[in-house]
Order: structure tokens, then C-alpha cells, then sequence
């Protein structure tokens, strides 16, 4: 069963550029992870499930319903191998705008050929622990790195993770199945990028589509301290 990753809104120009901090990846930890371009108007991530199959969030598709899917590298500038979409699928229940169902399937026009840097990572077919509030997971995708300041680097980092009401005064506790990490315990997350995985256990339970403040910082935004990402 695939959650939703509540997480920020991918690199739309209207939007400006959304990133977060954490660790930068070789592809090779984490090779399912791809790029996922819809023109000019959107960057995300996406993970591979199946041969023909890529998972993203269903906001990149605001403008456009083609994608190019780059597989196998460290970096979205880098040579890659590229695979058109054949056909784009949104979750019938998503409306733009609004943090539920943002799920979206790529089928692509030729299978991807497993290697050391292109894998298929399995989806989790059970629902989350019950009454789970601490599970070890981690998150990688593309985006802006900010200690780096380099744009659409592989990087991410672990989480501490937990599903239903968000245990803090947040604005986003109405939302009963999200997935949340904790602030104080995850490695500095902020603003991942939209579609990257959230991997537990070495299976993706959700696909990131925003973060939420949680709180107003005291001097400046501190990531994993004022924002929270859901998952």
C-alpha cells in the first residue's frame, strides 16, 4: 500500500526552487530513484516498481501530461539514459491543489534494463505497523543540496517516521493518513523533492508531495526544527 509522502512542491518556476539537506547519495545506494522532467515547467523524482512503471506526485503533471524519465546518474545535468512516457495516470481522486491521492503513474515506452545504478525497488504490501510511530526509514531524490548550493544532486538522509495525528501542535493534524517524521529525532530534512520514496525496511510505503510548518522559527527557518515533513 502506498502512502503519500507529504513533502514540498517539487521545482515548479512558479513556485520557486524547492530543496532539502541531508547526505549526498552516490546512485548507486539508491538506484531505483530517477528524474523525472515534464517539460519546462516541472522537476521532480520518481521510483522505478515495475519494468515499464515509475511512481511521482501527481502536481508535476500540472502542465504537462508528457514526462522524460533520466535514470542511473548522480546528477540531473549528467549524461543518463532517457525513456519517454507512453501515458501519464493521476489518481482519479486528486484535485489540484489539495495534499490527497497526489500519486501519479508513469508507464514508460520501453522496460528498463536492471543494472547497478537502474533497479526496481519493491512497493510495501501491507498497511503501515499498527500503532508505528518510529520507524527507521530514509528518503533520497533530486533538488537543490543547501549546504552544497548545487541544483538537482542525488542527496537525502534518514527519518524517524509515523503515521495518523502528528503528535505536536501542527497545522496539517487533520490529515489522518499521512506519514510524518519526527523534528527532533530525523536527520535535518527540508522541502524534499516531490515524488522522491520514502524507503522502509527496503520496500517504498509513499511518495512525497509537501512539507508543512510547524512551527514559526524563533531567527531563521531551521530545517527539521520549523518544518515537518508528511509523508
Amino acid at each position: 500500500i502506498l502512502y503519500m509522502l507529504d513533502f514540498s512542491c517539487g521545482t515548479l518556476k512558479k513556485r520557486g526552487i524547492r530543496t532539502f539537506l541531508g547526505r549526498v547519495y552516490n546512485i548507486s545506494e539508491a538506484p531505483f530513484v530517477v528524474h523525472v522532467s515534464t517539460g519546462d515547467l516541472a522537476s521532480c523524482t520518481g521510483f522505478i516498481v515495475a519494468e515499464e512503471w515509475v511512481v511521482t506526485a501527481a502536481h508535476c503533471f500540472h502542465y504537462s501530461n508528457v514526462a522524460i524519465v533520466s535514470m542511473g546518474v548522480n546528477n540531473k545535468q549528467d549524461p543518463s539514459i532517457k525513456i519517454f512516457s507512453e501515458s501519464v495516470f493521476i489518481h482519479p481522486a486528486y484535485f489540484p491543489g489539495y495534499r490527497e491521492y497526489d500519486i501519479a503513474l508513469i508507464k514508460l515506452q520501453s522496460k528498463i534494463r536492471e543494472t547497478k545504478v537502474v533497479k526496481i525497488i519493491k512497493i510495501e504490501d501491507k498497511d503501515w505497523p499498527v500503532n508505528m510511530i518510529s520507524r527507521r526509514c530514509f528518503v533520497a531524490g533530486f533538488g537543490v543540496h543547501l549546504s552544497t548550493g548545487e541544483d538537482g544532486i542525488l542527496h537525502g538522509g534518514r527519518v524517524i517516521a509515523g503515521i495518523g495525528q502528528y503528535p505536536y501542535d501542527c497545522m496539517f493534524t487533520y490529515y489522518k493518513n499521512i506519514i510524518w517524521t519526527h523534528r527532533n529525532v530525523s536527520e535535518p530534512l527540508c522541502y524534499a523533492d516531490s515524488g522522491c520514496p520514502l524507503i522502509c525496511d527496503n520496500v517504498a510505503v509513499a511518495v512525497g508531495v509537501a512539507s508543512f510548518l510547524c512551527s514559526k522559527p524563533k531567527y531563521d527557518i531551521k530545517c527539521g526544527e520549523s518544518y515537518v515533513d508528511g509523508y
